[in-house]
């Protein structure tokens, strides 16, 4: 297998588990995709909105911005997408924070 293969077998299993944790929401985009969610909070654009659990006991981050996600998304996985690491932690601390001690805004 060449290496192009290989990385299209990767980038589409990803795209799947993606597909698989989004769902369209009335006004945007929801994912239970912890670093997904973390990485779009950097984003003001994307529009965090808050933070549900469901029946399951997951997290859904809710985003009322779908267009703007989509380019987030898109630019993450063409590998085009430049945050800084400091914030990106930072993001990653707020959203486990959140979910702990609850207040999902």
């Amino acid at each position: 297998m060449s290496v192009v293969v290989i990385k299209t077998i990767l980038i589409s299993g990803w795209l799947f588990i993606l597909w698989r944790n989004l769902m369209d929401t009335q006004n945007g985009y929801a994912t239970k995709d912890f670093y997904l969610s973390a990485l779009l909070t950097l984003s003001p654009e994307t529009g965090f909105e808050k933070l549900e659990k469901d029946d399951n006991g997951s997290y859904w981050c809710v985003f009322n911005n779908k267009d703007q996600c989509e380019i987030v998304i898109n630019n993450y996985l063409k590998n085009q997408l430049q945050v800084r690491a400091k914030d990106f932690v930072a993001a990653i601390k707020i959203l486990k924070e959140r979910m702990v001690y609850g207040g999902g805004r």
